[in-house]
């Protein structure tokens, strides 16, 4: 194996057997990025797939990776876990332990509702939104797909014609009545 030694776990004059650890040597010439898929997006990947990586501390360069594992069995919240094997560029300052983000590239085209995340009261795994409907507001559950950044994918609960309620929401009650000051 070739690598660095990053620990050393024995002095000279130690007493060594079968089964003690020795050292911990690391290699950074490929590195693993580990990444949770939602249940929605895990039948489109493959292993092989090349995917784009972009480190936190170098947010400029993006690394290609390939999909290396895919997880058989979803955690608690409907996600699978999938492996990144990226390659380290020679003189990068990528090490063992960085956060690092993956960009999957999905050939399919979807269509559907697109809220902001601040639109949502309660939590992404029971949300409800605000609705105004003749000047009273009305609390609806919606089934919320694909979060990113300050957005989140609404799949149903709502039509496209729908007023929603963005700010104040602690203010709000079923059959409150409103006043819309700003539409967007």
């Amino acid at each position: 194996m070739t690598g660095a030694m990053g620990l050393r776990f024995i002095e000279r004059g130690s007493v060594i057997g079968p089964g003690i650890q020795v050292a911990q040597m690391t290699n950074l010439e490929k590195l693993f990025l580990m990444v949770k898929v939602t249940e929605r997006d895990i039948l489109q990947l493959k292993k092989g797939m090349r995917v784009e990586v972009i480190a936190d501390v170098v947010p400029d360069k993006k690394l290609q990776g390939k999909v290396t594992n895919i997880g058989l069995r979803a955690d608690n919240s409907f996600n699978y876990d999938v492996e990144i094997e990226v390659t380290n560029l020679p003189g990068m300052p990528l090490r063992a332990g960085m956060h690092a983000k993956a960009v999957f590239s999905f050939d399919t085209n979807r269509k559907g509702l697109v809220l902001p995340r601040k639109a949502i009261v309660g939590s992404i795994q029971d949300a409800k939104i605000y609705v105004v409907q003749d000047s009273t507001v009305t609390l609806r559950t919606v089934v919320l797909g694909m979060a990113s950044g300050e957005k989140v994918e609404v799949v149903s609960g709502i039509n496209k014609d729908d007023r929603i309620v963005l700010t104040g929401q602690l203010n709000l009650s079923e059959g409150t009545k409103v006043e819309v000051v700003k539409e967007n």
